[in-house]
């Protein structure tokens, strides 16, 4: 009874405090990125002063991230921009994958990373983005996904997807590996504007025990597997929702593709596309240019003076000739 009077206890004191508005809990969605980019990160004995930062606030909000910023010691003033703090964790990861190893499956972790949905301050909420030029080539582009339920993450989510995806492609993965990779970072369906809990369509059960076989965007899961609750989400018959800003045959259409063949034969058809593309362009400009100038000579008026001296050159041919 004691434990029951407690839990009433707290019950209520729950339901007494103000709602936090925002799209709520993002940093759980995809944990099983936000913890690889934590195992990545930490290894190879890496000092950095930045790994004072838990990965899982990278997808927080931003008085939370400002407040583990200032309590964080020895970071840059660069590292204590907020705005940025997804970028800087994602970078770090980048960087800490190359010391050990360079293996384009963890760098790839942390290109997702990058692009995951922030918690915003209500449904329909927007978060700022990182103007910040990233240390890694790996990460240039990339920014992260906003609220599907606003204005910028239904204008903007697709391009990022795409963006990420053609990221992929530069470090070795075809271009349907690139696409699923991309869209393992999609994030709920849009949420009810005017929401007054600010949840959305998101979740914060971590982990979750997968309740049937499936497969994740070319993951495939066993049932009993560990996975996270963006993963439950798109495992046919779930209740939930996760849907992406793209559709997997539209992405692989941006990407030039079916999803066959490597990076090299991607990059080559992407360059002999580019050089095409010029070399079209050029030859397009020199017939045009050529064309315009035959066309133009030849469609010149002939003014009564010349016509006159023409007449007189026929006559006097024609004395000539008689």
């Amino acid at each position: 009874m004691k434990f029951a009077a407690l839990f009433a206890a707290a019950a209520a004191l729950a339901s007494a405090l103000p709602l936090q508005r925002r799209e709520v809990p993002q940093e759980h969605s995809h944990d099983l990125i936000v913890n690889a980019v934590r195992t990545i990160s930490q290894k190879g004995g890496n000092k950095d002063p930045l790994l004072g930062v838990d990965p899982v606030f990278g997808p927080l909000g931003t008085q939370a991230q400002i407040t583990q910023i200032n309590k964080t010691p020895g970071l840059s003033a660069e590292q204590k921009d907020d705005k940025c703090l997804q970028q800087n964790l994602a970078d770090l990861c980048v960087t800490n994958a190359k010391k050990n190893g360079n293996n384009k499956n963890e760098i790839a972790v942390c290109m997702q990373f990058r692009v995951l949905e922030r918690n915003s301050g209500s449904v329909g909420g927007a978060q700022a983005t990182c103007t910040k030029t990233p240390k890694n080539a790996e990460l240039a582009g990339l920014t992260q996904l906003q609220d599907p339920a606003s204005a910028e993450g239904k204008s903007g989510n697709a391009g990022i997807q795409t963006q990420l995806a053609k990221n992929l492609l530069k470090l070795g993965f075809t271009a349907d590996q690139a696409a699923n990779l991309a869209l393992q970072t999609s994030t709920f369906g849009p949420g009810q504007l005017g929401d007054n809990t600010a949840r959305g369509l998101s979740c914060d059960n971590n982990p979750v025990t997968a309740d049937r076989d499936g497969d994740f965007f070319g993951r495939a899961i066993k049932k009993g597997e560990q996975i996270d609750c963006i993963t439950q989400a798109t495992l046919a018959g779930s209740t939930s929702k996760a849907v992406p800003s793209i559709s997997k045959a539209d992405l692989l259409a941006a990407l030039g593709g079916a999803g066959n063949g490597n990076n090299n034969g991607n990059n080559n058809a992407n360059h002999n596309g580019d050089n095409n593309g010029d070399n079209n362009g050029n030859n397009n400009g020199n017939n045009n240019g050529n064309n315009n100038g035959n066309n133009n000579g030849n469609n010149k008026t002939i003014d009564a003076a010349t016509l006159a001296k023409i007449k007189t050159l026929i006559d006097q041919m024609i004395q000539l000739l008689a």
